[in-house]
């Protein structure tokens, strides 16, 4: 839905107040600025049951009275795929939907001086993928407005050149560009500087000319799991709807309906028929502007010359802000809690036993973790304990089978070091390599009793930042990139005079090295989820709602485009990434405490407490 509002007041600038140039300004403002917390999906297969709404205003600003012929405000995801083996650069549009109002008469939409307003709302589907960037593959979501005039002349032919230059991947693409179209000042910013460039794919420096392979009748037919979903994204509940079908009056040049396919600079883009389950994928609402003034009939004289003389907006103008979707594991939309426990028994080593926990559990989450060894030989010497993070993805291209062309790939990252492993090719390391535990039968110091020996280590770590981590992709979400982690457990140790499988050795001597290894799956949420953003605050605490400001703050995003933490108003908290560790250390004593406290208390005597704790208990991861 779009309407009109008002006049726009009270945004720091009169509505009157003269603009730079003759342009018209867009500006598209939407809270929380453009990142969408939502729940996680119903389940894993199914058609979205309740599906998030966007809102937001659009402020358009003219310098003088303006008509035009239409207004839009869409929401476009698009994915960038390198899928290698001398395939170019692959640009798929996975979701689209769009409102607009259109002129009921040929005199189109009457502009006032000055700032007008206009609310719109977008429906979601549940189930959309999130923003990503990989090293082969990026996922953005690009909210943008535009405000559709006349037509420019056309420019006379000149020949175009045949040069080609280079493309970001190594490739060539070709040199030529779109014709030149009116470009009004946008409120969406390239992103901070302040953050390097994590991938080569960048929205601002990929034309779509030259570098989006089009799939014609004759491409290979969309897997039935992934493409058949990805088609559903673009429908309310998983079906067809028509749209709302409603023809332009105006009979000038550049007239006509819009074609679902039409891309924000007007020209058809060519669109993967397998992420479209029939011709009303796009969903276009229009309304004939009830609520815009209109220029009053004929019979009134004065104002039709008026009318008449009023000029027309010339050019399409637009603008753009990047929108961030992420989703929250807890079904309660609260902080996530990470309480995790392994143990298990190893011969030649004794029993283990694992604990790792975090108050707030996210990427760059401050997390606790213990190792308890016991029972450990006489005979046995641990070299190193090694605690990381591994980070697993696949991608599917919308154009491929799932059982094609399917890229993988995993990084690990070191989140806990202890001891130093013994150099490859070492199978034998005798007592001159480094241990941190090595017992008096395998010619170390460290005593063991009757029951063993044994070995602590406690430790807090953090994990990586956004810059190097992406979330766990949820069950449910439909995306053509996944992302899957573990957290890996591995202890490098031997026995004196057996070798690598436990089997005694014909001469007794240093044993053969030997690797424990426990890999426990875990869901990895955003950073954006701490308790400053998410959780609500103490009445007491509440001075007002934390709604982004009235200008365009994504430039002020701390991560760009790929994080969620607005950097600079005191009135917005960071996310994870740009928390000190001082701060997360004191968060996360206070919460020891507070769990200690409430063990010694069972039964709390404040009710709302109880429940809230309860509830907090039942988030954990």
């Amino acid at each position: 839905m779009l309407r009109y509002l008002s006049p726009a007041r009270g945004r720091g600038e009169s509505s009157t107040s003269p603009l730079p140039s003759d342009a018209p300004q867009l500006k598209l403002h939407v809270t929380n600025w453009g990142v969408l917390i939502l729940p996680a999906p119903d389940s894993a297969g199914g058609d979205p049951r309740h599906d998030p709404i966007l809102h937001g205003e659009l402020d358009v600003r003219v310098p003088g009275p303006r008509r035009c012929k239409r207004i839009r405000v869409g929401l476009r995801s698009i994915i960038r795929l390198d899928m290698g083996g001398g395939r170019r650069i692959e640009e798929d549009v996975l979701f689209e939907r769009k409102v607009e109002i259109i002129g009921a008469s040929t005199d189109g939409l009457w502009l006032s001086p000055g700032s007008q307003r206009f609310a719109f709302t977008i429906i979601i589907p549940s189930n959309l993928a999130v923003h990503d960037t990989h090293s082969n593959g990026k996922i953005t979501h690009e909210l943008y407005a535009e405000l559709e005039g006349m037509p420019l002349p056309e420019p006379e032919s000149q020949p175009r050149p045949h040069g080609s230059s280079s493309s970001l991947f190594g490739m060539r693409r070709s040199s030529k560009r779109s014709p030149p179209a009116g470009q009004s000042g946008s409120g969406s910013r390239a992103p901070s500087p302040n953050r390097a460039r994590r991938s080569l794919f960048d929205i601002s420096s990929i034309p779509p000319s030259g570098t989006s392979t089009p799939i014609g009748h004759g491409a290979p037919a969309a897997p039935l799991a992934l493409a058949g979903a990805l088609a559903n994204l673009a429908l309310e509940n998983g079906r067809a709807s028509p749209t709302v079908a409603s023809a332009n009056p105006y009979s000038g040049p550049g007239s006509g309906s819009t074609s679902p396919s039409a891309g924000i600079d007007g020209a058809a883009q060519h669109i993967n028929p397998a992420l479209l389950a029939s011709e009303y994928s796009f969903s276009v609402t229009r309304q004939e502007i009830p609520y815009l003034p209109r220029i009053p009939s004929y019979e009134d004289t004065n104002f039709t010359e008026q009318a008449s003389q009023t000029p027309w907006v010339a050019g399409t103008h637009r603008a753009k802000k990047h929108i961030m979707i992420v989703y929250n594991p807890n079904s309660l939309g609260t902080t996530n809690e990470l309480h995790d426990r392994a143990n298990g028994r190893v011969r030649g080593l004794g029993e283990w036993e694992m604990t790792m926990a975090s108050d707030v559990w996210s990427i760059c989450a401050l997390m606790n973790i213990s190792l308890n060894v016991t029972s450990i030989p006489a005979t046995t010497t641990i070299f190193a304990v090694r605690l990381a993070l591994a980070q697993s993805w696949a991608i599917i291209s919308p154009r491929d089978t799932e059982a094609e062309n399917r890229l993988t790939g995993s990084r690990s990252f070191a989140l806990f070091e202890n001891g130093k492993r013994p150099p490859v090719g070492q199978h034998y390391p005798d007592k001159h390599f480094q241990a941190i535990w090595r017992g008096t039968g395998a010619g170390g110091t460290d005593q063991a009793t009757k029951d063993g020996g044994e070995l602590n280590l406690i430790s807090t770590v953090r994990l990586p930042t956004d810059e190097h981590v992406r979330p766990t992709t949820l069950p449910g979400v439909v995306t053509p990139l996944t992302v899957s982690h573990n957290i890996v457990l591995e202890v490098f140790f031997s026995v004196w005079g057996e070798d690598d499988r436990g089997q005694p050795m014909k001469v007794p001597g240093p044993g053969g090295l030997r690797l424990l290894r426990v890999s426990r799956p875990t869901t990895l949420p955003s950073c954006a989820l701490i308790p400053e953003v998410i959780d609500l605050p103490a009445y007491e605490e509440h001075e007002r709602d934390a709604l982004a400001p009235d200008e365009d703050s994504i430039e002020m995003l701390q991560r760009g485009m790929e994080g969620a933490g607005p950097l600079g108003d005191p009135g917005w908290a960071l996310c994870a990434c740009g928390r000190k560790l001082e701060d997360m250390e004191a968060r996360m004593r206070a919460a020891v405490m507070q769990e200690a406290n409430a063990d010694l208390d069972p039964v709390p005597h404040d009710k709302v407490v109880a429940e809230r704790g309860r509830q907090g208990r039942l988030g954990s991861c």
